[in-house]
């Protein structure tokens, strides 16, 4: 996990660093300084063995339950060097089982810090994101809120208007890595895989 969090930092510290000189040649620039984004798609999330396993068993076709997994992405972005982005907001993953009325549903929340990186002159763009995160537990209604812990995560994506103002949008992937009670996950860590699409106002 802590080489998780360097690898991110490094990127992020590099970002900042190279992204004016990288800027300088390039001809291009935005009109607006702030941009929102918004976005989901389809995620896996993973906990531990006994939770995941217990889980699973609960899928199969005798139990009857149903399970859907949800990632959400909030933020806002400050462009920086032209074309790069500071960015803050949340990652979330809604993971919800339910067999009939009876439901339960984990909310894995990454409140961040990010580094809207683009490398070349084209939409593709890296953000790695370090921050906070915690678990909320729902059982019917009733829910629990478990200690903040550290996170991160990582999207590597393409935007599909680089350049232009207004409405835009995003197609990527993204990883999130984020520590967890042991009372709820007994590895004390969470890691979830997603691939989304954002809809970006600049």
């Amino acid at each position: 996990m802590r080489v998780l969090f360097l690898v991110l930092l490094t990127i992020s510290s590099f970002s900042i660093l190279t992204a004016q000189s990288q800027n300088m040649d390039d001809g291009n620039t935005r009109s607006r300084s702030f941009l929102f984004e918004i976005g989901s798609g389809f995620s896996t999330i993973s906990y531990d063995t006994s939770l995941d396993n217990e889980i699973n068993t609960s899928l199969n076709s005798e139990n009857n339950w149903d399970r859907i997994t949800v990632p959400v992405h909030i933020s806002i972005g400050y462009c920086v060097f032209q074309r790069d982005y500071i960015t803050a907001g949340i990652d979330g993953i809604m993971d919800h089982l339910w067999k009939g009325t009876v439901y339960v549903q984990l909310n894995t929340n990454l409140y961040f810090l990010g580094y809207k990186l683009y490398p070349f002159r084209t939409g593709l763009y890296i953000e790695p994101r370090i921050g906070i995160s915690h678990v909320i537990r729902d059982y019917d209604g009733s829910r629990d809120f478990f200690d903040i812990k550290p996170g991160a995560s990582l999207s590597v994506a393409y935007d599909f208007a680089m350049f232009e103002t207004g409405i835009s949008a995003s197609l990527g992937l993204k990883g999130m890595v984020a520590l967890a009670d042991e009372e709820i996950v007994e590895d004390k860590i969470i890691t979830a895989g997603s691939i989304f699409i954002s809809v970006l106002f600049k």
